[in-house]
């Protein structure tokens, strides 16, 4: 597996990891949807045999913090470590910066065993609160 920070975005690639790992929210808007890795920090992708297995999206200022926007392996090649070393990519890269944010859904478990192995806390955990607005 390699790792590879991407300068260039094939949508359509992109748009079956997320259509397979059901996040179907992302592809309503084609526009927004290829605007969002391009107006991201960094993105980087998993790949096998030239496929892509895997993807994080990150935005940050550098300094003080860095979000954690998507992370994201097919269906097809979790458990094989994917997960992990995008995680470890994405800490590695950013290590400098103060704090480092992620959500995820309260039932999407396996995330929150990924994110647990990196050191992340729940909120509660650290005595802090979170807020979160959808329009």
């Amino acid at each position: 597996m390699d790792i590879k920070r991407l300068k260039t975005f094939d949508v359509d690639t992109l748009k079956t990891l997320y259509r397979n790992n059901h996040w179907d929210m992302y592809l309503k808007d084609m526009t927004g949807f290829k605007k969002m890795f391009e107006n991201s920090t960094a993105v980087y992708g998993a790949y096998e045999y030239d496929r892509l297995i895997g993807l994080a999206r990150v935005i940050s200022d550098d300094v003080h913090i860095l979000y954690i926007q998507d992370v994201l392996v097919d269906p097809e090649s979790t458990k094989k470590g994917v997960g992990s070393a995008l995680m470890k990519t994405v800490l590695k890269a950013y290590d400098h910066v103060r704090q480092k944010v992620l959500l995820t859904d309260v039932d999407a478990q396996g995330a929150h065993r990924l994110y647990e192995l990196h050191g992340f806390k729940k909120t509660n955990q650290k005595g802090l609160v979170c807020y979160v607005r959808f329009d």
